[in-house]
């Protein structure tokens, strides 16, 4: 994979916001003005996927301020995509595997917290609630999630529930 590839697939992610399309891939570790954005740079590996909106709104409050406000970590953001491109793609290291199953506390909390909270705020039965968040986020099968990947989904899951309907899920407890 060269970076440039990597930009390409950061573009074909939602925004990490608001999961709308089209994105910018915003460089959190900044290429600077007057350099130059066509030559392959490892910072390329700190992209994440940024409506315009959302895009312009980071270069005017900055990190901490979408951390303020939205409550995501973009940072962690870019780990996580970059992990995911690197599991997935065939064309790096195909000895890793993300290949430990979901955990029964992570079903229970999907099923029993996120998809009933979010089934009564919408008035859907659970298991419509849990077909209609599999196909927004674009996901064929929950049960076929490895355990990263459900975490990744379930995040995102509450990341919209909070950002764009102001649906608070409380975090899953830890015993």
């Amino acid at each position: 994979m060269n970076f440039k590839e990597y930009i390409e697939y950061i573009k074909t992610k939602p925004c990490s916001i608001c999961f709308k399309f089209p994105v910018d891939a915003h460089h959190l570790e900044a290429i600077g003005m007057g350099n130059n954005r066509q030559n392959d740079t490892p910072k390329d590996l700190t992209c994440v996927p940024l409506c315009r909106e959302h895009h312009s709104e980071y270069h005017n409050i900055g990190f901490k301020g979408m951390f303020s406000k939205y409550n995501i970590n973009l940072w962690e953001e870019a780990f996580n995509l970059l992990r995911s491109q690197i599991l997935h793609s065939d064309k790096v290291f195909e000895i890793i595997q993300d290949t430990e199953p979901r955990t029964s506390a992570q079903n229970d909390y999907y099923h029993g917290t996120v998809c009933k909270i979010l089934s009564e705020f919408f008035g859907y039965e659970r298991i419509e609630m849990h077909q209609a968040l599999k196909e927004h986020f674009k996901v064929k099968s929950t049960s076929k999630l490895s355990k990263g990947d459900f975490t990744y989904y379930l995040d995102r899951i509450i990341r919209w529930a909070a950002t764009e309907h102001s649906v608070i899920i409380p975090d899953a407890i830890k015993k």
